[in-house]
């Protein structure tokens, strides 16, 4: 982890944030189920770490990246 320059709950996040991204990109998954399969508490939660990641919802990211 010293290595990485993350925490481990850091590290874990960007994990699941990474999967999100590649759900969104490659399946017609909701971002709602997206969230439970990935342990987000919430579709709230989940919405609100990927804002924080991308600057956009999941909604809004899944539709830009299909154009």
């Amino acid at each position: 982890l010293a290595m990485r320059g993350q925490r481990a709950v850091e590290l874990v996040n960007r994990m699941r944030l990474d999967r999100a991204v590649r759900l969104l990109r490659e399946t017609k998954r909701q971002p709602s189920r997206i969230a439970a399969d990935l342990g987000y508490t919430s579709h709230a939660h989940f919405t609100r770490a990927f804002v924080a990641a991308t600057g956009r919802t999941p909604e809004v990211f899944r539709a830009q990246s299909a154009s």
